[in-house]
């Protein structure tokens, strides 16, 4: 039969320490792969509204990006840069988002 590991002070006093060692470096290094992201994304959105160059046809009024679970966002040119920060963190799951400039939110529609 196995038992549990039974931990003494010294653990609980390492695992506190550690956590408050680790907690700012790891809450900078997400921050900045947060920041890459929503940047990263902004710019591919820009190439997609951009018209293609020689064909002329007219850039797309709108991007949808579907995930497999049936959640879309959709994506405009006039998008703030706040809207792009807050994609990257939204739960799209099976809903369709849309971004609401009077609330500067997220919304399901």
């Amino acid at each position: 039969m196995l038992l549990p590991t039974r931990r003494g002070a010294a653990e609980v006093v390492l695992v506190l320490v550690m956590t408050a060692v680790l907690d700012p470096f790891l809450r900078t290094v997400f921050q900045k792969v947060a920041e890459d992201a929503h940047k990263g994304l902004k710019a591919f959105t820009d190439r997609l509204f951009a018209p293609a160059a020689g064909q002329g046809t007219p850039a797309p009024q709108g991007v949808v990006f579907e995930v497999p679970e049936g959640g879309r966002v959709t994506f405009t040119p006039d998008l703030p840069v706040g809207a792009y920060e807050q994609a990257v963190g939204l739960d799209v799951r099976d809903q369709r988002w849309t971004w609401d400039s009077g609330t500067a939110m997220w919304v399901p529609s």
